[in-house]
């Protein structure tokens, strides 16, 4: 029996929504691994990577991915619910990562933290909640 291209829209799009989830857990498991590590924040290949995992999880957020499907599969797959939850996702996204920012200032009060550190901190955490968001708001819907 063959899936209609709604059908197969709609598979992607629960696909879509469980590899955002995975990449917020590696972004923000990667975060707090590397936290202290000189050689993780580094102007090294292994300080770059962490560079390449923000813009992919950035684009693939910005673009709702399918990159690789057809235009008309792409096009099912971004819906207007799509669009509507892709907002949502980065407006928690620019709050999760105010509200980290401001929990680092208060936490370096008393315990000093490397600048490079609080970054991957502030981004992992913002990046890591958007994809989180939209993941959820994609499963539920």
């Amino acid at each position: 029996m063959t899936q209609s291209n709604v059908e197969r829209a709609e598979k992607a799009t629960r696909g879509r929504a469980v590899l955002m989830a995975l990449g917020a857990a590696f972004l923000l498991a990667s975060a707090l691994l590397g936290f202290g590590n000189p050689p993780d924040s580094a102007p090294t290949v292994r300080g770059g990577i962490w560079l390449l995992q923000i813009l992919l999880f950035l684009i693939l957020l910005a673009t709702g991915g399918g990159l690789m499907a057809s235009r008309n599969m792409r096009a099912l797959m971004n819906d207007e619910m799509s669009l509507r939850n892709r907002s949502r996702a980065f407006s928690t996204g620019f709050v999760v990562t105010l509200l980290t920012a401001l929990l680092i200032y208060v936490v370096s009060w008393s315990s000093p933290i490397d600048l490079r550190d609080g970054i991957r901190l502030i981004t992992a955490a913002g990046v890591g909640g958007a994809l989180l968001c939209y993941a959820w708001l994609e499963w539920r819907d």
